[in-house]
């Protein structure tokens, strides 16, 4: 907990602590929903409060040397899978909007969102073998003076 307790988590703590207590008031309230929303809010601060003092520095030790590779090789590598889980998550929310909004079917939506998606996959492959070139070159340079 030494690492995880300086400002950051003074700051996380403050947070949860001030709107949390935030909520609290709508227990007061006349209406049960009320006090249902409060009761369910301030809970829910204080769950995430706790994960994001407690958890999330255990999983960020725990998983360091997946998180932050060391080598410069993969330091560098394209992260393929980051890229298509972005873009498939980053299409969906889109297609979903213009699904509710513009009255756009799904089948329509569908193969637009396929297409949006091997474009996206093969800029992520052209900037990533681009820059792959670009820093081996880099080495090979530094390795010959």
């Amino acid at each position: 907990m030494g690492t995880s307790s300086g400002e950051p988590a003074r700051a996380i703590a403050r947070n949860v602590v001030v709107v949390g207590v935030g909520f609290l008031p709508l227990l007061a309230a006349p209406l049960v929903p009320y006090q249902t929303v409060g009761i369910f809010i301030a809970a829910i601060l204080l769950a995430a409060g706790f994960a994001s003092l407690m958890i999330l520095p255990s999983m960020i030790t725990l998983l360091e040397k997946w998180l932050f590779p060391r080598t410069r090789g993969v330091r560098l590598a394209c992260k393929c899978g980051t890229c298509i889980i972005s873009a498939v998550t980053a299409i969906a929310l889109v297609a979903v909007n213009i699904h509710q909004f513009l009255s756009v079917g799904w089948t329509a939506l569908t193969w637009w969102s396929i297409a949006a998606l091997a474009v996206l996959t093969g800029l992520c492959s052209l900037f990533a073998c681009r820059r792959q070139r670009a820093d081996g070159d880099g080495q090979e340079k530094g390795a010959d003076q």
